[in-house]
């Protein structure tokens, strides 16, 4: 990495993430898609009306029809380019749409050079099992291979010790993508809307169903001085995620969770 590329300060990474966010919420409205708030950024709608202070990203999820359909309509964007799970330059089991004039070097991520730039991420929601022992089974399988596939794809990086488990789960995961494409395929087990829950399966955390009413309906919430979408049961959402998230965590833990450099191109 050339030493005289700019770094960008922790504001103005804020400030290009909200760029990317509000033109993202204006490419959905034209195309009909459906999307909301979540994670941390759903969090600081609710507590703080916007980031929350120490914040470092922003999460988003689409019923899993419009996270399809956004890989099919989101080209020749200009600067803001759609990375999915589909593309070789995909670390993750969700989509993220970047600024191509950034350069983010993420911790622990090989990208042979083929960095992508600072960006929002946005997850897929499923129809999930009504049986609640289904959707744990479910669950412990989807997550299984999302953590085989993405360690993998992530590339040999860090410690020895990390090297040498990179090394071992290939053995087992010898093509990430298709490991990936199938723990998509069993995401999708249940269509969306089709029974009476829906589910964010992922790597990140167990993953967690709510009763479908939850995204019932969508509401607006002030983010940033922005009127964004949330689901009408964003209270019962966050909940079955983060327990009482209107709790602050202790002060020390109040910290950026990501390591990464992050640069203007030119």
């Amino acid at each position: 990495m050339d030493d005289k590329r700019r770094p960008i300060s922790v504001e103005e990474h804020k400030k290009i993430m909200l760029e990317i966010l509000l033109y993202f919420d204006k490419f959905c409205k034209e195309h009909n898609l459906r999307y909301y708030l979540a994670d941390g950024s759903l969090i600081g709608c609710i507590r703080h009306q916007g980031f929350i202070p120490w914040d470092d990203d922003i999460d988003l999820e689409m019923p899993r029809p419009d996270w399809l359909k956004l890989k099919e309509l989101f080209v020749d964007q200009g600067h803001y380019v759609l990375c999915t799970p589909f593309d070789k330059d995909s670390r993750f089991h969700f989509s993220k749409i970047y600024d191509n004039r950034t350069i983010k070097i993420e911790n622990l991520i090989k990208y042979d050079n083929n960095y992508l730039g600072i960006d929002i991420d946005i997850f897929a929601i499923d129809g999930a099992p009504n049986d609640e022992q289904e959707f744990f089974d479910l669950r412990k399988k989807i997550n299984k291979l999302y953590k085989k596939g993405c360690f993998v794809k992530c590339g040999p990086m860090g410690s020895y010790k990390w090297k040498a488990r990179y090394y071992l789960t290939k053995l087992t995961a010898w093509n990430p993508d298709k490991v990936i494409r199938k723990a998509i395929s069993l995401c999708q087990t249940y269509g969306y809307g089709e029974t009476d829950y829906i589910a964010r399966y992922g790597r990140y955390g167990l993953g967690h169903r709510v009763h479908k009413s939850c995204y019932a309906e969508t509401l607006y919430k002030d983010f940033e001085g922005y009127s964004l979408p949330v689901p009408v049961g964003y209270d019962a959402v966050l909940r079955a995620q983060f327990g009482d998230y209107m709790q602050l965590p202790p002060e020390e833990q109040r910290i950026q969770h990501h390591e990464n450099n992050i640069f203007w191109k030119e």
